[in-house]
């Protein structure tokens, strides 16, 4: 029996010294499983995000993403080295505000996006220089990311996949 009946060895040995009935063990007993999963259901429910907000999350992310398409193809125009230089600076903040609203969604997709992984070999002609045709690789795969990322996450797709009802 190992330890079930050693506890409810215990608990008779503690009822029949205090002079407490078995129905009162029972019923403290199904109350403490009812609480202990109540505190469980409230813990992951807590952790979860409502889809409203993950909603205006992938609405921001979108035009992010718009903004970011924006910023490589001006910067595809660009002409001296202090524009590219400028353009890059944009980058980083824009780079930044992506980061940001990611979190708000999913921290662990976020120190993801962080990272710049293997950049697809794109050629970009009108580059000025060889950090100005990396950083339109950068800006190119960011936003391709993005894009993926707003896909994967819709609140429909995570339904579908941990199979939760709207």
């Amino acid at each position: 029996m190992g330890f079930a009946g050693a506890a409810i060895g215990a608990i008779l040995s503690v009822r029949q010294g205090l002079g407490i009935p078995i129905w009162v063990w029972i019923v403290i007993a199904l109350v403490g499983l009812f609480i202990a999963q109540f505190l469980a259901f409230h813990k992951v429910a807590s952790r979860l995000i409502p889809a409203e907000q993950t909603e205006e999350s992938l609405k921001k992310l979108g035009e992010l993403r718009i903004e970011g398409v924006k910023m490589r193809n001006k910067g595809m125009k660009l002409k001296t080295n202090e524009e590219v230089d400028k353009w890059i600076n944009k980058i980083g903040g824009w780079q930044r505000k992506v980061i940001s609203e990611i979190e708000k969604i999913s921290p662990a997709e976020a120190q993801i996006f962080k990272s710049i992984d293997l950049i697809k070999a794109k050629r970009f002609k009108n580059a000025v220089n060889a950090r100005h045709q990396k950083y339109l690789r950068i800006l190119s795969d960011r936003t391709e990311n993005i894009k993926q990322l707003v896909q994967r996450i819709t609140p429909e797709n995570l339904a579908v996949r941990s199979r939760i009802e709207k």
